[in-house]
């Protein structure tokens, strides 16, 4: 079995570094926005240079513009995993499948509340970004009803809204607030949603 080298001190402390600059980054844009961020006090709260910062970024705009973006694909990928697993799904563990999604998602999302917060306001009332999430979960709930694990009573375009929303309301009003953790929130969008999805004795022995 092929064992992977070890990395080059000099390529290891170059990794670090840029780690580091990016949090210091993130922290800074949340609390200046793009604006009032300053590129000395994103190294300063990093321990390192100017010529670091300049190394890794040509600019405060490019450095904000990465790390928004790098930050938008991750969750767009987190949501396109809600309708994957490991574990088939069926009539039988709906509701505990879309649970563990639902969280899974909800823990993408508030991995770093800093990013979460500075994400969330530049993508404030972005409808094409919306419209990425609601095609990716119409086509989740398509593939459920196309094998048969979901009943049709409703259009995947509706689920599709509905689950949208749900995660969206729930993640504002419940956990961006510390109201509630990513688990709890899951559970609560999903005993919501599982009403819509079947209405099969499960459905009616979680709402009860």
């Amino acid at each position: 079995m092929r064992t992977e080298e070890p990395l080059h001190p000099q390529t290891r402390r170059h990794l670090v570094n840029n780690e580091r600059l990016r949090s210091s980054a993130i922290r800074e844009f949340a609390l200046h926005g793009l604006t009032g961020a300053k590129v000395s006090n994103i190294v300063a709260n990093a321990n390192l240079t100017q010529p670091s910062f300049y190394r890794l970024w040509a600019s405060k705009e490019a450095a904000y513009q990465e790390i928004i973006e790098q930050t938008v694909r991750t969750w767009h990928t987190a949501a396109a995993l809600v309708f994957e697993s490991k574990v088939a799904w069926t009539p039988e563990n709906l509701l505990e499948q879309l649970e563990a999604s639902t969280f899974k998602l909800f823990r993408a999302l508030t991995f770093d509340l800093d990013l979460t917060a500075l994400v969330i306001r530049h993508q404030s009332n972005d409808g094409e970004d919306r419209k990425i999430y609601l095609s990716i979960y119409e086509q989740g709930f398509r593939d459920l009803q196309k094998n048969g694990v979901i009943q049709e009573s409703f259009s995947p375009e509706v689920l599709g809204q509905a689950y949208f929303a749900l995660t969206e309301r729930f993640f504002y009003a419940r956990l961006f607030t510390g109201k509630a953790s990513p688990r709890e929130t899951a559970h609560e969008v999903t005993l919501l949603m599982i009403r819509l999805l079947t209405d099969s004795p499960q459905s009616n022995a979680a709402s009860s």
